[in-house]
């Protein structure tokens, strides 16, 4: 039997709690804020963080929860709402 990607992090439970640590570390430190705010105009970091682990579950090869509630796994369409620049805007940290 092949591994997943998914077997090998550990499975479910360690990609949820990296996928927590990692909006744990984006929640806290400075480099996070716009990523942050970005995220507070949709649907909130908590959402983004269920979001994340169902994306990553099926492209880590586990099941396909994103895919099942959206029927696709395609990254430009996800992120198609977030307006893309050739240069970031200057904004403050906080």
């Amino acid at each position: 039997m092949t591994q997943t990607v998914l077997d090998k992090l550990g499975g479910e439970e360690a990609l949820r709690e990296l996928v927590e640590h990692f909006y744990d570390l984006v929640e806290a430190r400075r480099e996070g804020a716009r990523i942050v705010r970005l995220h507070m105009d949709g649907h909130g970091i908590a959402a983004t963080r269920a979001q994340q682990f169902n994306f990553l579950s099926g492209f880590f090869g586990g099941r396909q929860y994103y895919k099942e509630k959206h029927g696709h796994m395609n990254v430009k369409l996800i992120h198609e709402h977030i307006p893309i620049l050739e240069k970031a805007p200057k904004i403050g940290w906080a």
